[in-house]
Protein backbone atom coordinates (compact mmCIF):
# COMPACT_ATOMS: atom_id res chain seq x y z
CA UNK A 1 0.00 0.00 0.00
CA UNK A 2 1.64 3.31 -0.86
CA UNK A 3 0.64 5.82 1.85
CA UNK A 4 0.40 9.19 0.63
CA UNK A 5 1.74 12.33 2.32
CA UNK A 6 1.56 12.77 5.99
CA UNK A 7 -1.98 13.02 6.07
CA UNK A 8 -4.74 10.93 7.14
CA UNK A 9 -8.72 11.84 6.94
CA UNK A 10 -11.81 10.10 8.59
CA UNK A 11 -14.27 8.83 6.72
CA UNK A 12 -18.14 9.14 7.21
CA UNK A 13 -18.26 7.20 10.27
CA UNK A 14 -15.35 8.53 12.55
CA UNK A 15 -13.01 5.85 11.88
CA UNK A 16 -9.33 6.54 9.85
CA UNK A 17 -9.24 6.96 5.92
CA UNK A 18 -7.47 4.52 4.60
CA UNK A 19 -4.54 6.36 2.26
CA UNK A 20 -3.16 3.32 0.46
CA UNK A 21 -2.51 2.64 -3.10
CA UNK A 22 -1.76 -0.89 -4.25
CA UNK A 23 1.19 -0.25 -5.41
CA UNK A 24 4.19 -0.04 -3.17
CA UNK A 25 4.07 -0.92 0.25
CA UNK A 26 5.57 2.94 2.01
CA UNK A 27 4.39 5.86 3.19
CA UNK A 28 5.87 8.53 0.90
CA UNK A 29 6.39 12.29 1.29
CA UNK A 30 6.18 14.28 -1.78
CA UNK A 31 8.13 17.43 -2.10
CA UNK A 32 6.29 18.20 -5.55
CA UNK A 33 2.85 18.58 -4.50
CA UNK A 34 1.01 18.01 -8.24
CA UNK A 35 3.03 14.70 -8.24
CA UNK A 36 1.13 13.77 -4.04
CA UNK A 37 -2.71 14.86 -6.28
CA UNK A 38 -1.67 12.65 -9.15
CA UNK A 39 -1.30 9.64 -6.66
CA UNK A 40 -4.50 10.36 -5.15
CA UNK A 41 -6.44 10.69 -8.13
CA UNK A 42 -4.96 7.28 -9.13
CA UNK A 43 -5.82 5.74 -5.35
CA UNK A 44 -9.26 7.14 -6.40
CA UNK A 45 -9.68 5.33 -9.96
CA UNK A 46 -7.80 2.10 -7.96
CA UNK A 47 -10.45 1.98 -5.05
CA UNK A 48 -13.61 4.38 -5.27
CA UNK A 49 -14.89 2.82 -2.79
CA UNK A 50 -11.62 4.19 0.39
CA UNK A 51 -11.12 7.83 1.31
CA UNK A 52 -8.05 9.71 0.67
CA UNK A 53 -6.03 12.86 1.93
CA UNK A 54 -3.19 14.52 1.84
CA UNK A 55 -1.43 16.51 4.42
CA UNK A 56 1.72 18.79 5.34
CA UNK A 57 4.61 17.92 7.23
CA UNK A 58 7.85 19.47 7.62
CA UNK A 59 10.06 18.42 5.19
CA UNK A 60 13.15 18.13 8.04
CA UNK A 61 10.48 16.20 9.85
CA UNK A 62 9.49 14.08 6.53
CA UNK A 63 14.13 13.66 5.86
CA UNK A 64 14.12 12.52 9.37
CA UNK A 65 11.80 9.71 9.38
CA UNK A 66 12.27 9.03 5.85
CA UNK A 67 16.10 8.10 7.04
CA UNK A 68 15.49 6.58 10.25
CA UNK A 69 16.34 9.50 12.34
CA UNK A 70 12.92 10.01 13.58
CA UNK A 71 9.95 7.44 14.51
CA UNK A 72 6.15 7.09 13.84
CA UNK A 73 3.86 4.76 13.42
CA UNK A 74 3.10 3.72 9.40
CA UNK A 75 2.04 0.30 10.22
CA UNK A 76 4.76 -1.11 9.69
CA UNK A 77 5.82 0.41 6.58
CA UNK A 78 9.14 2.26 5.50
CA UNK A 79 8.93 5.98 4.94
CA UNK A 80 10.09 7.11 1.39
CA UNK A 81 10.86 10.66 0.68
CA UNK A 82 10.33 12.06 -3.24
CA UNK A 83 11.99 14.57 -4.65
CA UNK A 84 10.48 16.20 -7.90
CA UNK A 85 10.23 13.49 -10.28
CA UNK A 86 11.42 15.84 -13.24
CA UNK A 87 14.11 17.43 -11.00
CA UNK A 88 15.72 14.01 -10.28
CA UNK A 89 15.91 12.86 -13.72
CA UNK A 90 17.29 15.92 -14.85
CA UNK A 91 20.24 15.85 -12.06
CA UNK A 92 20.35 11.98 -11.61
CA UNK A 93 23.82 11.78 -13.15
CA UNK A 94 25.52 13.97 -11.29
CA UNK A 95 23.88 13.23 -7.74
CA UNK A 96 24.65 9.65 -8.36
CA UNK A 97 28.67 11.10 -8.46
CA UNK A 98 28.50 13.29 -6.45
CA UNK A 99 26.82 10.82 -3.52
CA UNK A 100 29.26 8.30 -5.39
CA UNK A 101 32.61 10.41 -3.98
CA UNK A 102 31.55 11.05 -0.71
CA UNK A 103 30.55 7.03 -0.43
CA UNK A 104 27.13 7.74 0.35
CA UNK A 105 24.07 6.31 -1.26
CA UNK A 106 22.29 6.49 -4.11
CA UNK A 107 19.44 4.85 -3.58
CA UNK A 108 17.34 8.01 -2.52
CA UNK A 109 18.02 11.03 -4.67
CA UNK A 110 16.96 14.14 -3.42
CA UNK A 111 18.25 17.31 -5.38
CA UNK A 112 18.43 20.96 -3.54
CA UNK A 113 19.82 24.23 -4.64
CA UNK A 114 21.78 26.44 -2.47
CA UNK A 115 22.91 29.75 -3.37
CA UNK A 116 25.52 31.62 -1.02
CA UNK A 117 24.69 35.41 -1.95
CA UNK A 118 21.29 34.43 -0.50
CA UNK A 119 22.40 33.22 2.67
CA UNK A 120 22.77 35.32 6.09
CA UNK A 121 24.11 34.62 9.49
CA UNK A 122 20.64 33.48 9.95
CA UNK A 123 19.34 32.01 7.19
CA UNK A 124 20.33 29.42 4.65
CA UNK A 125 17.91 29.14 1.88
CA UNK A 126 17.32 25.67 0.11
CA UNK A 127 15.14 25.64 -2.92
CA UNK A 128 13.99 22.39 -4.09
CA UNK A 129 14.06 23.41 -7.54
CA UNK A 130 16.65 25.60 -9.78
CA UNK A 131 13.28 27.40 -11.22
CA UNK A 132 12.58 28.76 -7.67
CA UNK A 133 16.27 29.81 -6.66
CA UNK A 134 16.70 31.80 -9.93
CA UNK A 135 13.03 33.81 -9.28
CA UNK A 136 14.34 34.12 -5.49
CA UNK A 137 17.44 35.60 -6.90
CA UNK A 138 15.64 37.86 -9.64
CA UNK A 139 13.68 39.28 -7.08
CA UNK A 140 16.42 39.98 -4.22
CA UNK A 141 19.13 41.75 -7.26
CA UNK A 142 15.40 43.67 -8.70
CA UNK A 143 14.74 44.68 -4.77
CA UNK A 144 19.00 45.72 -4.47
Amino acid sequence: ALHLAAGTGLNADGSRASTALATEEAVVFWAEPQEAKSAVVQARKQRPDETFAIGTMPLGRAFALAEGWAEAESGGKPFRLRAHAAAVAQLRDVLVRQLEHQNMSTHQLFPVFLCEQLTTERVTPVFLSRVDLISTWEAVVKEA
